[in-house]
C-alpha cells in the first residue's frame, strides 16, 4: 500500500494501525507491527515448510536404505544364481562327454569283429 493509503484510513489499513487499546498508532509504529506480523507468520510457514521436508526427506532416506538393502541382496542372489548354473552346466557337460565316451565304446563293440567271427 503507498504513503497515501495509508494515510487516508483505508479499512485494512486502519486494522492493521489500532493499537491494542483500539487507539490508532502513528504511521511508523503501524509499519513495523504489520512487517513484525508478516515476518511472524513467513517464519511460521517456514518452519512447517522445514519440517515438512524434514520428514519427507527422512522417510525418502529410509526407501532408499530399504531399496539399497533389497537391491543388495538380490545381487546376492544373482551371483549365487550365476554360480549354480556354473555348476550345472560342469555338470551337464560331465555327462555328455561320458555320454560320448559311451556312444564311442559302444560303436567299437558293434565294428569290431566279435569272438565268434574272429575264431571261424
Amino acid at each position: 500500500m503507498t504513503q497515501d493509503g495509508l494515510q487516508s484510513g483505508h479499512p485494512s489499513v486502519r486494522a492493521e494501525t489500532q493499537s491494542a487499546h483500539g487507539e490508532e498508532s502513528g504511521l511508523y509504529d503501524s509499519s513495523e507491527r504489520y512487517d513484525f506480523e508478516r515476518l511472524k507468520r513467513a517464519v511460521a510457514f517456514l518452519l512447517a515448510e522445514h519440517e515438512r521436508l524434514s520428514s519427507e526427506k527422512a522417510e525418502l532416506l529410509e526407501e532408499l536404505v530399504e531399496r539399497e538393502r533389497r537391491l543388495t541382496a538380490l545381487e546376492s542372489q544373482l551371483e549365487t544364481e550365476r554360480e549354480r548354473r556354473t555348476i550345472a552346466v560342469e555338470g551337464v557337460d560331465k555327462i555328455l562327454g561320458r555320454l560320448e565316451q559311451l556312444k564311442d565304446s559302444v560303436s567299437a563293440s558293434i565294428s569290431a569283429p566279435t569272438r565268434s567271427e574272429t575264431a571261424q
